[in-house]
């Protein structure tokens, strides 16, 4: 429960922070880019706000292979380093 809590807290004030600096840059991004892209902007800020669920994209979804490894040396009951 302390890692979610730990991991929602983080999202929040990274997002918040993101939020700030978009109002501070608002000025120059205005110039630069239509009221769309500026709305979609605050629409990804507004979701990732809501939604305190965050997929994790850097893990991968196979194991690792050293615990292959270690699991075919413990199935065949050679006791290795």
């Amino acid at each position: 429960m302390n890692n979610f809590l730990a991991a929602l807290l983080l999202c929040s004030v990274s997002l918040s922070l993101l939020a700030l600096l978009l109002r501070v840059l608002r000025p120059f991004l205005k110039k630069r880019f239509a009221a769309k892209w500026l709305y979609y902007a605050w629409l990804f800020l507004v979701l990732g706000l809501l939604l305190p669920v965050r997929p994790a994209l850097f893990e991968l979804p196979v194991a690792h292979p050293s615990a292959f490894f270690q699991a075919q040396r413990n199935a065949s009951g050679s006791a290795g380093p």
